[in-house]
């Protein structure tokens, strides 16, 4: 409402929504995308990525996050450039990974850093997973597997929304890879929590859909990008539960899913809504943080555009027919 640029900045936000750019890319066949996807990885790559004894890092405010390296390996990948960089990131995830239990340090600067244990290391393991993927070597997998004899009961302990989307999207990459059911049982349960916490009531229909309950303020206020990446992960297990014919999950999630998309649009700028502003064409089609904050934040829309391409993408035309009507 101010009408102004923000002077924040967050490098795992940037390194996502250049994986965001790819995506649409990929999904709409523009060069404009995949121009600006090229630019846009060059430019974080000069810089914010540095290099010490071939370990590769992304650097910014004094810190360098576990997560920040696993998007920009995500980023490279999608690339098929910068190889060099690459290796040296993945050099990097090797040495935040502890061998013996399974676990991640989520900094490597500073050292002395170890939270943000809800995020990184989902997003580590998503990295590594897609790293098999493309290389087929199975140290990635292998470094998938351990953590997963540690999170669960770690998380179990100190349940918290924040860790299930990038655990969700990992372990689906990893049972796709292995067939064991161990892992798909782990996702259900974390996504069948997740529901819990989603706005159904229609008291208030502009927060209808919304992940977000009064009675857990502990897990953060209203905001879209939380929304939209539940969503996003919950669309790995719908794919599941339509996969192993659970038709209850099916349900369950396919509800969650397009409520939590119908949340998001009603978030969005739309044409109604800037009519009187100045900067009507630099704000239509972003996505407000939430009903009561009208900032657009980037990866409000990254987050928003990779929920909406899983939905396009594991739900057929027939599955959301009855919401688009």
């Amino acid at each position: 409402s101010e009408e102004r640029f923000s002077t924040n900045n967050n490098m795992i936000r940037q390194f996502m929504s250049t994986i965001a750019l790819s995506e649409v890319s990929k999904y709409s066949n523009n060069m404009i995308y995949e121009n600006a996807f090229d630019n846009n990885l060059k430019y974080n790559l000069e810089n914010y990525y540095f290099e010490d004894n071939n370990i590769g890092y992304v650097f910014f405010n004094n810190k360098s996050k576990l997560g920040a390296a696993a998007f920009a390996i995500i980023s490279i990948l999608e690339s098929e450039k910068y190889e060099e960089e690459l290796a040296n990131l993945i050099n990097l995830v090797e040495l935040l990974h502890n061998e013996t239990d399974g676990s991640f340090r989520t900094f490597y600067i500073p050292e002395d850093r170890n939270d943000n244990q809800y995020f990184y290391p989902g997003e580590a393991m998503l990295a590594l997973m897609m790293l098999y993927e493309k290389t087929g070597d199975e140290k990635y997998i292998d470094m998938v597997k351990k953590p997963f004899s540690y999170y669960p009961s770690y998380y179990r302990e100190k349940m918290n929304p924040a860790f299930i989307p990038w655990n969700t999207q990992a372990l689906f990459h990893l049972y796709q890879e292995t067939g064991n059911e161990t892992y798909v049982d782990y996702i259900f349960e974390i996504n069948d929590w997740l529901l819990a916490i989603q706005n159904k009531k229609c008291a208030e229909p502009k927060h209808l859909g919304r992940f977000y309950d009064p009675n857990f303020k502990q897990y953060g206020s209203p905001h879209a990008s939380s929304t939209a990446v539940y969503v996003e992960g919950l669309t790995y297990a719908y794919s599941l539960a339509k996969e192993l014919g659970d038709s209850n999950r099916m349900e369950n999630y396919r509800e969650a899913i397009l409520l939590g998309a119908r949340s998001l649009i009603e978030l969005q700028f739309k044409e109604e809504d800037i009519i009187e502003r100045d900067d009507a064409e630099i704000v239509l089609g972003g996505i407000r943080t939430s009903t009561s904050r009208d900032e657009i934040r980037v990866d409000n829309n990254q987050h928003t555009i990779m929920a909406f391409l899983a939905i396009l993408n594991f739900l057929g035309e027939d599955e959301i027919k009855e919401f688009v009507s």
